[in-house]
């Protein structure tokens, strides 16, 4: 009787059309969701880059004419009350060439707008290339340093090295590194997480077998070298 009156609707599981058409989506991309949400995030912060450098905007075009004249006077007197810039304001837009006056100063404060961010877009690149620097220096140092992996010893040659820095710190014409596209792709970031978290105990069995087999091999000629040692054994005959 409750199985027939309850109803079958759960209301915390339903999807609306948005969310079905997410889902939808999504597979479609094939990506995993945290995936498709960094991809959604770089193309947006690179529209947003190209929207900048394509069209400019100045924080001084929000501003009026009146807040121009007001910044630019307390800008030069520092010490002067709101109601004697007020009272300059009115007077100075007495003047016919109000208008043209503040044009000036808003050019001017664009100019220094834009040194101001060229300034801050430098301090950033340069804060930008020390870390990559130093995360550059690090990877160099681990790639001479990798000589194991777990009981399998390596002797890289300098060819594999730059293979190995090239495809980690290099990026394309896209900005990606080659490492951060090889990410995007499931199949080989299956391949990579299986090889961080079983690899080096794959490796340490298969080192494990070969050691094992080169004892059995080396006993069996042990083992051999004797039983033929006693067959060929010569015969000493004595003679009364």
């Amino acid at each position: 009787m409750n199985i027939l009156t309850t109803s079958g609707n759960e209301p915390e599981r339903d999807l609306s059309d948005d969310e079905i058409m997410f889902i939808n989506e999504l597979r479609a991309s094939k990506l995993s969701p945290t995936q498709y949400i960094n991809t959604i995030r770089q193309k947006a912060a690179q529209d947003y880059a190209e929207y900048l450098q394509n069209a400019p905007q100045y924080s001084i075009d929000d501003l009026s004419d009146d807040e121009i004249f007001m910044l630019d006077l307390q800008d030069k007197i520092e010490d002067a009350s709101e109601e004697e810039i007020k009272s300059a304001l009115n007077k100075a837009k007495e003047d016919p060439l109000f208008e043209r006056r503040v044009a000036g100063m808003r050019k001017a404060l664009k100019e220094q707008e834009e040194q101001y961010k060229q300034q801050m877009l430098a301090e950033q690149q340069q804060t930008q290339n020390e870390q990559f620097n130093q995360f550059k220096d690090s990877v160099l140092a681990s790639i001479q340093s990798l000589n194991k992996v777990g009981d399998l010893d390596l002797n890289l040659e300098v060819e594999d090295m730059e293979d190995i820095a090239s495809f980690i710190l290099d990026i394309d014409d896209s900005g990606m590194s080659y490492f951060g596209k090889a990410l995007n792709d499931p199949k080989t970031l299956v391949e990579m997480a299986w090889w961080t978290l079983k690899g080096r105990d794959a490796l340490n069995s298969i080192s494990e077998y070969f050691v094992n087999e080169i004892k059995n091999q080396k006993q069996i000629s042990y083992q051999k070298g004797l039983e033929d040692g006693k067959k060929s054994s010569g015969k000493v005959v004595y003679r009364p």
